[in-house]
């Protein structure tokens, strides 16, 4: 019960082999901690597109090996695939959250609602982690401080790019989804359910409110929808019962509880 339009379409079984996962975790780093990914080419006669690309990268403060990875890969007709796989580390950040005034949520254990505002490194500790929603939009804004992306690919100097799913924390999500769901459905029938907010809030951590809310609304959904399935399971239970009595198909059908179907 995941809304279909979370799933990506970047394929890492199929678009990456498995020798380029293994050259990612030669790196220090790990192509399932990937924030972002630059995808260009490059041939004997145009090796300047990948330099042009780091150079910029080089001037947000991200250096190469520690923050970033280029990895190469053989393709038709003389071409060279490059991946420049990136990974924020939480001090550029941070950085980038504050020269953007980037929006976060305060730290409220108490409170039931969530206050954003500005961040500013000098209050971190007052602030919430970054979701995956504000993480990926802060580094969205950051990149395109210096790398002009639409012109680039208008100029076929970058063929594409996108930030990464981190599939570890997909995994972990759908174990917690699975876990929490029945306990979920539970507490939306008996009024319960805020004892089994975790799975909603990581939820919206990763993939954003609207689609947290999406969930949440689809899990109520389904959870009043059981009262109905019950009357009428046992409204069939007693056509049945009916049929087996009267041998008449009609006058089975036709009883005082009719009206239930109604509901």
């Amino acid at each position: 019960l995941l809304p279909h339009e979370i799933q990506h379409n970047f394929n890492y079984e199929q678009d990456i082999s498995k020798e380029f996962h293994e050259a990612f975790r030669e790196t220090q780093l790990e192509l399932d901690e990937a924030d972002y990914l630059i995808v260009t080419s490059s041939t004997p006669y145009s090796k300047g597109k990948t330099e042009l690309i780091t150079s910029q990268l080089s001037q947000l403060g991200l250096k190469k090996g520690s923050d970033y990875v280029v990895l190469t890969k053989p393709g038709q007709k003389g071409l060279t695939e490059v991946y420049i796989s990136i990974q924020f580390p939480d001090h550029i950040l941070n950085k980038a959250a504050y020269q953007i005034s980037s929006p976060c949520s305060l730290t409220n254990l108490e409170a039931d609602y969530y206050v954003k505002t500005e961040f500013h490194p000098k209050h971190a500790a007052k602030f919430n982690k970054f979701d995956s929603t504000e993480r990926i939009g802060t580094i969205e804004e950051f990149l395109e401080e210096e790398i002009d992306f639409d012109y680039m690919i208008k100029c076929g100097i970058i063929e594409a790019h996108f930030p990464l799913h981190k599939r570890n924390s997909t995994h972990e999500l759908r174990r917690i989804l699975l876990k929490y769901k029945p306990r979920l459905l539970r507490g939306f029938l008996f009024g319960t359910y805020k004892k089994y907010m975790y799975p909603l809030n990581a939820m919206k951590n990763y993939y954003g409110e609207k689609y947290a809310f999406e969930y949440a609304f689809l899990l109520h959904y389904q959870a009043w929808l059981y009262i109905p399935a019950i009357l009428g399971i046992a409204l069939f239970g007693y056509q049945i019962h009916r049929y087996l009595d009267l041998r008449d198909y009609k006058a089975a059908l036709d009883s005082e509880w009719n009206g239930v179907f109604g509901l």
